[in-house]
């Protein structure tokens, strides 16, 4: 930006305006969003002595920051009150999903486990009907007998 010789009403709305910027008004609350007006009102002057024919480098850079800034405005509490009810909502709403699904695999274990019992009560009584075998355990330290000797 090309520099040029301020005025001393100039000199205010920029002060005024660098206060705004920083959040440190003297005359306004902080919090007040930068604009044209706000920036006349913060040099205690009429909104209307502060015109882009009188000041043009001045209403450039104001309105460059308010486009710059504009997405950075801060939101206001009623707004942000809003947002952290929905989602408490939406997270209110996963607990009571997630405790469902759990629910559900409680109920799938259980059953699995009254499964699994009851196929093992079914297999020992199978087993118990069985005929007793007619193999004979060896003990680890009987010894077969190798080919070419015959038992006789």
């Amino acid at each position: 930006m090309v520099d040029h010789d301020m005025g001393e009403a100039e000199k205010l709305f920029k002060a005024a305006f660098e206060r705004l910027k920083a959040n440190v008004p003297v005359i306004l609350s902080p919090g007040t969003a930068v604009s044209q007006n706000n920036v006349a009102k913060e040099a205690s002057r009429d909104p209307s002595a502060l015109k882009k024919n009188r000041y043009p480098h001045l209403i450039k850079e104001i309105k460059a920051y308010v486009a710059e800034a504009g997405f950075l405005k801060p939101e206001s509490a009623g707004h942000r009150l809003s947002v952290a009810k929905r989602v408490q909502k939406e997270l209110k709403e996963r607990v009571a999903l997630l405790e469902s699904d759990r629910d559900l695999a409680q109920s799938l274990l259980v059953q699995a486990h009254e499964t699994i019992l009851k196929l093992t009560k079914e297999n020992e009584a199978l087993k118990a009907q069985l005929p007793p075998s007619n193999i004979a355990e060896l003990s680890r330290h009987s010894r077969l007998p190798r080919s070419g000797e015959g038992c006789q």
